[in-house]
């Protein structure tokens, strides 16, 4: 993991790749939710993707696709057991807006992992606001989770469609 974000921080830092006008974006973002079992919850992450504009030459349109890959953090306040509980999440995400979807892991400290998808869109009434749902292995807790995230994409390098 920390190789991981060695990496993704060279990436972030590089002047010769930024330089270079790809089309990289840097989004930290927040969330707060609940699940089924209506325990609260509590994320932060940030996403490192490309912009990458539909159509060829000519043909480019006003959309795009944003591949990515998301790391973060999530604390549960379990509201029976009276505890609180962390994960770390590492997932690959594809955005064709105004629509997202996600896969990856997500794990414990002592290193027990469950997989996680995601699905999301754009809130139409609140700008760089998202609409979430994620469903989560848990074997002994709630699966279905419902959020809101205040997200904040900043461009690294050139945005094809959008410049």
């Amino acid at each position: 993991m920390k190789k991981l974000l060695f990496i993704l921080l060279l990436i972030i830092c590089s002047t010769d790749i930024r330089s270079q006008g790809l089309p990289f974006y840097f989004s930290p973002g927040v969330q707060i939710g609940i699940d089924s079992g209506r325990n609260a919850y509590f994320s932060y992450q940030f996403t490192l993707g490309m912009n990458v504009p539909i159509g060829r030459g000519d043909m480019t349109i006003d959309a795009f696709i944003l591949p990515g890959i998301t790391f973060g953090k999530r604390h549960y306040k379990y509201k029976k057991e009276k505890k609180y509980e962390s994960f770390t999440y590492l997932d690959g995400q594809l955005t064709i807006l105004p629509f997202g979807l996600g896969f990856g892991k997500i794990w414990k400290s002592d290193g027990e992992s469950f997989s996680k998808s995601k699905l999301w869109v754009l809130n139409p009434l609140v700008p760089i606001t998202i609409i979430s749902y994620d469903y989560i292995s848990f074997a002994d807790k709630p699966k279905h989770h419902y959020g809101l995230f205040g997200v904040l994409p900043i461009p690294l390098g050139e945005w094809g469609a959008l410049n």
